[in-house]
Parts: C-alpha cells; sequence; structure tokens
C-alpha cells in the first residue's frame, strides 16, 4: 500500500532538472513540450523570488526556453499532501504573484506580452482528490452577461497513488520509475524497477542517492532486502548485472537459512510436544516468517490456505521458496 509522505521528501527529489523534464514529458505530455530546450531548465533564482512568495511558501517555480512562437515559459509546481477546498483560489494567487516577480526581474512587460505560466499541483495523498482543478468552477454564475464567465485559473494535477500501471511501464522514464517503486509488492519487482532506474541514471550518482532515501520511506522499510537493494542502487560502483546477481544471492541465502531453521524447530517442536501438530505448526510458521520477508503482507487467503496444508506440502513449499520469484512459485507443485 502507499504511505504518504511530507511534501519536503518530494520536493528533494524534485529538486533534480532531470525529475522535471521527465514530469513535464510524460504527465502533461503537450506538444510543445518536445520542443523545448531543455539544458536551459533552471530554477527561478532566489534573488527573483518575491517577499510576498517566500510567505505564501511556494514549493518550485522552473523556466524552460519553449519554441520561439511561445518563448520562455514559467513552470510552478506545488507539492500536496492532503486535499484542499481553495487549492485553485491558492494556486491562482500563486500564479499572479510568481509572474509579478518575473516582470519584476524584467523590469516590465516585453512587446510580445507576459511568459505563459505552467501550474502543477503534484498529489501524494492517500484519499483520492476530488476537487475541481479550475478556479471558474467555484463561483456562483448570472444566467447572463459578464458574471455568466467567472474567473478563470487552472492546474494540472497529478495523483501520483493513482497512476495506471500499464501507463508508467510505457513511460520509461525516472518519474514513471520512481512512482512504480511506492506500488511494488515484492522484493523481485522493487529489481526490476531498480536496476532499469540505474540504466537510465548510470552517471546520475546524487539523484540515484536521493532516490534510495526516498524510496526507503516509500516501502516503509518492509524488508532487509529492500533495503540492501537500494543501497547496491545508490552505489556510485556497480553494474546492473551486480544489482540482479545480490538479489538472487540475497533471497536464496535467507530463504535457505530460515528454511533450515524452521525445519530444525519443527523436528524439537514435535519432538518435546510428541505430536505431528506441533511440527506442523512450526513449519507453517517459517513459512509465514519467510514469505513475509521475501513478498511482503501475507494476505488472509494465503494464510488460509498455509494453515490447511499437511506437513508434507509445506516442506515442499519452504524448498520452493528458496528459488521462488513470485508468490505463485512458492505454491507450486512438485510432481
Amino acid at each position: 500500500m502507499p504511505r504518504r509522505h511530507s511534501d519536503a521528501a518530494y520536493k528533494k527529489l524534485f529538486s533534480s532538472p532531470r525529475m522535471v523534464r521527465d514530469l513535464l514529458r510524460g504527465f502533461v505530455a503537450d506538444p510543445w513540450l518536445e520542443q523545448c530546450n531543455w539544458l536551459t531548465l533552471r530554477r527561478m533564482p532566489e534573488q527573483h523570488i518575491s517577499d510576498v512568495l517566500r510567505a505564501l511558501n511556494t514549493d518550485m517555480v522552473y523556466q524552460v526556453a519553449a519554441p520561439d512562437e511561445i518563448g520562455e515559459v514559467l513552470i510552478h509546481i506545488e507539492f500536496q499532501s492532503a486535499k484542499a477546498h481553495a487549492m485553485s483560489l491558492r494556486m491562482a494567487e500563486y500564479g499572479v504573484h510568481i509572474v509579478k516577480s518575473h516582470l519584476r526581474q524584467h523590469k516590465g512587460h516585453s512587446r510580445w506580452g507576459w511568459p505563459p505560466l505552467l501550474s502543477i499541483v503534484i498529489y501524494n495523498g492517500l484519499a483520492p482528490w476530488r476537487q475541481s482543478n479550475r478556479l471558474s468552477d467555484r463561483f456562483r454564475r448570472a444566467p447572463c452577461g459578464w458574471l455568466a464567465e467567472p474567473p478563470e485559473y487552472k492546474f494540472v494535477l497529478i495523483d501520483l497513488h493513482r497512476q495506471n500501471l500499464g501507463t508508467l511501464d510505457k513511460l520509461d522514464n525516472v518519474v514513471a520509475l520512481v512512482m512504480r517503486i511506492e506500488q511494488t509488492q515484492q522484493p523481485h519487482e522493487l529489481t526490476q524497477v531498480l536496476v532499469r532506474l540505474k540504466e537510465i541514471l548510470t552517471h546520475e550518482h546524487e539523484l540515484r542517492e536521493d532516490i534510495r532515501k526516498w524510496a526507503l520511506a516509500a516501502t516503509g522499510n518492509r524488508s532487509s532486502i529492500a533495503a540492501e537493494l537500494l543501497h547496491e542502487f545508490a552505489k556510485p560502483e556497480g553494474t546492473v548485472m551486480n544489482l540482479e546477481e545480490k538479489f538472487e544471492r540475497w533471497g536464496k541465502e535467507l530463504s535457505e537459512q530460515s528454511r533450515q531453521a524452521g525445519l530444525q524447530e519443527g523436528r524439537q517442536e514435535g519432538r518435546q510436544e510428541g505430536r505431528q501438530e506441533g511440527r506442523q505448526e512450526a513449519l507453517r510458521r517459517t513459512l509465514q516468517r519467510l514469505i513475509a520477508k521475501r513478498f511482503g503482507a501475507i494476505k488472509p487467503i494465503t494464510l488460509n490456505h498455509i494453515q490447511s496444508s499437511t506437513s508434507e506440502q509445506l516442506e515442499v513449499w519452504l524448498e520452493n521458496i528458496v528459488d521462488a520469484k513470485t508468490l505463485d512459485q512458492v505454491f507450486r507443485q512438485v510432481h
């Protein structure tokens, strides 16, 4: 399940121009973005941020050179971890002061007009976002005349936890892969995502380290394997092959050690209690511990399956888990 993080964690990730570029190209996807000069993408200089914007705690303002007919574009990114009923009004207020700061920097507007402003809200809350992204939807309207058309301001909403997995896989960019980290349920899935990220970010060590720190919180430190994988991913040295090989080795070593310990526990408990039920219960506990470590939280249907099993079935499953890459492979039957 996704976890909600502080806005600061996302601000750190998106302080990277690479993240901003992939966000815009993948999740805004306007045609003009493909023609931008991404080498010009930069944060608005601190000295050009007005005192009003600082007081409003505006998150991030970027600038990028777009095609000639558009010129320079201002990009405002706001991070939101809770629903805000007046978000469109707040974004409009931010927008006014961002443009004013830009005009002050350039000592008035140019003869080509004011720069376009793209406003984006990145929402990482657990509850679905249901508010409108248009300011005009908040106003009552008159049936005709000037009041029939209320003031307009709109923003792009990107809901991190409700992205389609198929769409993320097709995008295959850094932001899409980061979103996939939160949705992985099993270590082998996390490995696949990290392998691809390391291929893309081979020389971007600082960004890989930022992703590692963020992902440890995103996965809830749910297993030692996940932490080791993330550590290997962030190391400046090493290769993608190292990451895959280490995942296989860690998984097998952990499974084999726990399996042997569980079998021994089962034998001892069976002898001590003098009945088959004691051995079975020890095997069940061992299998449950291994599944939780390898594949995350155990669903009720899986627990029921384990509880209704025989000692012979439990031993087969404990053998399977050594090499299994998915939960289904654990419960395959060997004939």
